[in-house]
């Protein structure tokens, strides 16, 4: 794994959004802020991103940062944001609470 390409994405990702995803940690957490704030196209590679940091599992499991993010884009861009309900902000929160019930 290369740790600079690592803790550059990590800089780029959960870093510059640090003050916002301590939110995220929380039931309080509100998705449609965190939308507001980073753009829709960053919340759920920066929410899945700190989800697995936080559980420490890009280490654990030797997971390269880089190719999660860019996995995370692909997951973001195969969402229909036309529809209401079932889309990529209801899939990140979902996967928000879902780390909250597990932690």
């Amino acid at each position: 794994m290369n740790r600079n390409k690592t803790v550059a994405v990590k800089e780029s990702i959960t870093e510059k959004f640090a003050e916002y995803l301590e939110d995220a940690d929380k039931i309080t957490f509100d998705i449609f802020e965190f939308n507001d704030v980073l753009g829709r196209e960053n919340v759920l590679p920066t929410l899945a991103t700190h989800c697995v940091e936080s559980l420490n599992l890009f280490e654990d499991m030797d997971i390269d940062q880089g190719s999660f993010v860019s996995f995370m884009k692909e997951i973001y861009a195969g969402y229909r944001r036309d529809v209401e309900y079932h889309n990529d902000l209801h899939g990140a929160d979902v996967m928000q609470f879902s780390y909250l019930m597990l932690t």
